[in-house]
């Protein structure tokens, strides 16, 4: 019996669930059982992460429970281990061959990718607003944090996002928006050296959540939780306050989420960035772009996944066009605001 066959029966997890429910993302396979989810690490190696040998994917699996305990403290619950035993698996620590974090499922329904669909009121975006920006300006801020907003270290990122990028040119990304994209952002570094500059010295480079997505944003009747922070690298946690929540906003333009997007962007801004300069605007536009070129790059890494179909991947690819078309939109937007 291979693991993944062992991990899709419910009735081998120790709570014998009775409904099991398989979503698998670039990095993760994820099993949602009928009150817990189970999550593995998948053993791949990008460049930015590397979860290839059992050591690392179980040093990441603690550390995926210490950086959202911020911000979802009750929902995580352990790192349990799955151990190979003759011809079959089990969760225990026998023989382990593969760690599993372990967590409280949330409500379906009150995430806040379903929950938008049928219609969210207006107060439940401004509790998420507020949860978010309560978060941005509590957050941890140290030298180290700090000079991770420095242009040098911030264009690591973008190199490797057009480096990691060559191969889908002509796939998912076209060579000549590829190209218009990459050289409008080496420009405005260029350009705007002193709009960085101004963030460190205003504190505003923070050790964030990194993956602010609608998924990860469960609104419960007492309680935003917000979930699955970044936990494999601290450069993409470590960085602009404004690059984290761009995030969040990017994705609700792709869903074309605008009215409600308009909201939590107003409030946000009211509390995390009380004058707003054209510079910050501008800013702003750039993170909108950077983020959407990282969804069209990691919906594009899906394409070489041997776990997925050929239909499921000619979704996959048009969605990551889409994200890339978003981001050159925003692009456009910084050079004609």
């Amino acid at each position: 019996m291979e693991l993944l066959d062992f991990l899709s029966n419910p009735l081998n997890y120790p709570e014998k669930s009775r409904s099991l429910k398989i979503v698998q993302t670039h990095i993760s396979f994820i099993f949602i059982l009928d009150e817990y989810v189970y999550k593995i690490k998948k053993p791949v190696n990008f460049g930015f992460l590397d979860f290839t040998s059992l050591e690392k994917r179980k040093y990441f699996c603690f550390k995926e429970i210490e950086v959202n305990k911020k911000l979802a403290k009750n929902i995580y619950i352990g790192v349990f281990p799955i151990s190979k035993i003759n011809d079959g698996y089990e969760f225990s620590d026998k023989n382990p061959v593969e760690y599993a974090v372990k967590m409280k499922k949330l409500p379906e329904e009150l995430i806040f990718s379903n929950l938008i669909k049928k219609g969210v009121k207006q107060q439940d975006l401004i509790r998420i607003s507020l949860k978010i920006a309560s978060f941005h300006n509590e957050a941890e801020v140290n030298d180290e944090i700090l000079s991770m907003g420095e242009i040098e270290k911030i264009k690591v990122n973008t190199d490797e996002n057009f480096e990691q990028t060559e191969k889908y040119k002509g796939i998912t990304i076209s060579p000549r928006d590829h190209e218009f994209i990459k050289k409008n952002v080496n420009k405005f570094y260029e350009k705007y050296g002193k709009i960085f500059k101004e963030r460190i010295e205003n504190r505003k480079i923070k050790d964030c959540h990194g993956d602010l997505r609608m998924e990860h944003i469960c609104v419960l009747r007492d309680d935003i939780v917000i979930f699955d922070a970044i936990e494999f690298n601290e450069r993409f946690r470590y960085h602009d306050i404004l690059n984290d929540f761009a995030f969040l906003m990017m994705e609700m333009d792709y869903e074309g989420y605008k009215k409600e997007k308009e909201i939590i962007e107003r409030e946000w801004f009211k509390i995390c960035e009380k004058e707003i300069k054209e510079e910050v605007i501008k800013l702003y536009y750039f993170y909108l772009s950077y983020r959407s070129f990282v969804r069209g790059k990691v919906t594009s890494f899906l394409l070489q996944d041997p776990y997925i179909n050929y239909e499921e991947k000619e979704k996959i690819k048009n969605r990551a066009k889409k994200f890339f078309e978003l981001s050159k939109e925003y692009i456009e937007k910084l050079i004609n605001f």
